[in-house]
C-alpha cells in the first residue's frame, strides 16, 4: 500500500470510507450546511399543531449527504404548547456516530424549547465546525417552530438553499473569463453582470449602477458631493426640486451653507510609547467648531497606496482644534498619509 490513500483506486479490499466521501463533498460544496436544489428542498407542512411533515429533498451537512427519498416524507411530533405561553422548538437533522461500532446515522428530530410568558428563545443544539472521525453528534437546524399558546405559527426556515449545480457554476465562470479586458466606462456604456437566474446573463447601463449607488448612499438628495474623477471633492448645489418632500426640513439646512475642502499630509513620527498613538497636523483655516468628513487620498502608485491604506486602518479617532487636526491610532503608521477634509459651514 502506498504512503497516501488512493481513494479512487482498486485495493483488493473495501477501503473507501464515509470520511473520504465527506472530504470530496466538502471540497466541492464547502464545509457549510446546505439544502440542495432537488426535490421539494425539504419543504415543511404543518399537518396539525402536533404534527409537522418534512418532504423530500437532499442536504449537505459538512460534507455528509443525507436525503429524504423522492415522494417520501418524515412526520415529526410537536408536544402540546401551553395556553398563554410562547415556545420555540427546533427541527434539526441530527448526525450521530456510535463510539463503539463507528456506525453513522442521520435522523430528523425535534428539540423542544422552554415556554415563556413573554418571549420565546431557541433551544440549544449541537453545533460543530467539522464532522470528522472524532465527532459523535452534530445538528443542522432546518426549521424553527414557533408556538403561541397551543397553536403552531408559521415555520421559519433556517437553512440556505444551493440552487446552482457545479456545471452551472463552471458555465458562469467561463462566461466571466470571456469578458473583454478592462476599459474606461462612460455613462452610456453597458456593464455586464451575472446572477443566479436561469439565463444568468444580463446587462445594464453604467449610469444606472451609479444612480443605484447614489440612491443607496444619499437617498433622494443629489448633488451634495461632486467628484472630478481624481478623488477630489468640490462644492455643489442642492436644488429644492431634488429634495423629496419631508426628507429634509428647512430647519436642518443652514442658509448660505458652503463646503470647503482642505488637503494635508500626515507625516510619520507619531507620539507615544504605547497605544493610543497621536499625530498633530497643522491645517490653516480649520475651525474648532468644524466637523469635517476625513478620508485618505491614496497614492497613484499601487505599492505605496497599499501601505497607506493599511496604515489608515490604524486610525480610529480625530480631534479638531483651531488650525490643527490630531489623529489617534492603535499602531504607529510608518508611512505618510495624504488626506482630505470636507467641511460644511454656514
Amino acid at each position: 500500500m502506498g504512503n497516501v490513500h488512493l481513494v479512487t483506486g482498486y485495493a483488493g479490499q473495501e477501503h473507501i470510507t464515509s470520511s473520504d466521501d465527506g472530504a470530496l463533498n466538502k471540497a466541492i460544496f464547502g464545509a457549510g450546511q446546505y439544502v440542495l436544489g432537488s426535490g421539494t428542498r425539504l419543504a415543511a407542512n404543518v399537518i396539525t399543531n402536533n404534527q409537522i411533515r418534512i418532504l423530500d429533498g437532499d442536504a449537505m451537512m459538512q460534507g455528509r449527504l443525507f436525503r429524504i427519498d423522492p415522494d417520501a416524507y418524515v412526520d415529526l411530533t410537536i408536544e402540546n404548547g401551553t395556553a398563554g405561553m410562547y415556545r420555540n422548538d427546533l427541527i434539526v437533522a441530527r448526525y450521530t456516530r456510535n463510539a463503539s461500532s463507528n456506525i453513522e446515522d442521520c435522523n430528523l428530530v425535534v428539540i423542544k424549547g422552554v415556554s415563556d410568558n413573554s418571549k420565546a428563545t431557541d433551544p440549544a443544539y449541537t453545533s460543530v465546525e467539522d464532522i470528522d472521525d472524532t465527532i459523535l453528534q452534530a445538528d443542522m437546524p432546518l426549521y424553527r417552530v414557533p408556538l403561541d399558546g397551543l397553536n403552531v405559527q408559521d415555520l421559519v426556515p433556517l437553512f440556505t438553499v444551493v440552487d446552482s449545480t457545479l456545471h452551472d457554476l463552471i458555465t458562469k465562470q467561463e462566461k466571466t473569463n470571456s469578458l473583454n479586458a478592462e476599459t474606461t466606462l462612460a455613462d452610456g456604456d453597458y456593464f455586464p453582470f451575472y446572477d443566479t437566474s436561469a439565463g444568468a446573463h444580463k446587462k445594464t447601463l453604467w449610469s444606472n449602477i451609479i444612480a443605484k449607488i447614489r440612491t443607496a448612499l444619499f437617498g433622494s438628495i443629489t448633488g451634495i458631493l461632486k467628484a472630478d474623477g481624481s478623488g477630489n471633492l468640490s462644492t455643489s448645489t442642492v436644488k429644492s426640486t431634488e429634495i423629496a418632500d419631508g426628507a429634509i426640513t428647512t430647519g436642518k439646512i443652514a442658509d448660505g451653507a458652503v463646503s470647503t475642502t482642505y488637503t494635508a499630509t500626515v507625516a510619520t513620527g507619531w507620539s507615544g510609547s504605547a497605544a493610543p498613538y497621536t499625530k498633530a497636523t497643522t491645517i490653516s483655516g480649520l475651525l474648532a467648531s468644524d466637523n469635517p468628513i476625513i478620508d485618505l487620498v491614496p497614492s497613484s502608485t499601487y505599492a505605496t497606496a497599499e501601505k497607506q491604506i493599511e496604515a489608515w486602518g490604524y486610525v480610529y479617532k480625530a480631534v479638531i482644534t483651531a488650525n490643527t487636526l490630531t489623529l489617534y491610532a492603535t499602531e504607529k503608521p510608518t508611512v505618510s498619509l495624504p488626506i482630505q477634509l470636507k467641511v460644511v459651514r454656514k
